[in-house]
């Protein structure tokens, strides 16, 4: 099985004095933060560089601020025959609306505990409480 390396993206905005957010809540059912892979393309890079350059990629917003989790997880994709190993991080973006892909994939902004409740996957609601901590939610 290919072992790839992954960042799991909590990004979030301040808007009036609260603190969203964003989820994506795909076509195919489920609620998840945005991921993205670690070098795929640009051999020796960071987890840092990857979590500015999906934001980037992905929302077409800067990031502000990039917080470690200190969290990591492994997880068997049957789907690609793939072992992840994602790594948390949190990322502050500006207050402004954002599409996912252009629009392919509808989002919405939650504050803390309803992203919880929203949230799929069980290794992508664990960094929560840590979140919380940081943000001194």
């Amino acid at each position: 099985m290919k072992k790839v390396r992954k960042v799991i993206m909590y990004v979030f905005r301040r808007r009036n004095g609260i603190i969203e957010f964003l989820c994506v809540h795909r076509k195919k059912g489920d609620s998840v933060v945005i991921t993205g892979h670690v070098g795929d393309f640009i051999p020796g890079e960071k987890d840092r560089h990857a979590v500015k350059r999906e934001i980037k990629e992905e929302l077409d917003v800067e990031t502000l601020k990039i917080w470690d989790l200190k969290y990591q997880n492994l997880v068997a994709l049957e789907s690609t025959q793939q072992l992840s190993d994602e790594h948390g991080y949190l990322a502050e973006i500006s207050n402004q609306d954002v599409e996912y892909l252009n629009g392919l994939e509808p989002v919405k902004w939650h504050e803390i505990d309803q992203l919880k409740k929203s949230l799929t996957y069980k290794n992508q609601k664990e960094p929560i409480n840590k979140i919380r901590q940081i943000l001194d939610l």
